[in-house]
């Protein structure tokens, strides 16, 4: 079971036009896992990420980490995301290729 995200880009709110659809839905997965993200279904929706921004803000504020909604691969964010996976309750292994069909 995969307890880690590898991002291949920043994910932020001020490029969300250019933002990797894969690495959006790691995001999305990773801290839907911790609970700061909670939709129907984690899918990519451009311009309709609000709640992935908010609560990517959330984690970083409750974990000392710089409120920027910026997360860079090998970043803070991300490995404070990474450390909090390690110990978080069993579940699917973070595969966002059947959301978009696309190879990770």
């Amino acid at each position: 079971m995969t307890n880690h995200i590898n991002l291949g880009g920043r994910v932020a709110e001020a490029s969300s036009r250019g933002n990797r659809v894969t690495d959006t839905l790691k995001m999305k997965l990773g801290l839907e896992r911790l609970g700061y993200f909670n939709e129907e279904a984690p899918v990519y929706i451009p311009g309709g990420d609000d709640g992935l921004w908010q609560g990517m803000r959330d984690f970083q504020k409750d974990h000392g980490l710089k409120v920027d909604g910026l997360a860079d691969p090998g970043g803070p964010t991300v490995a404070a995301v990474n450390n909090n996976l390690k110990t978080a309750p069993a579940a699917e292994p973070l595969d966002v290729g059947c959301f978009v069909g696309l190879p990770l």
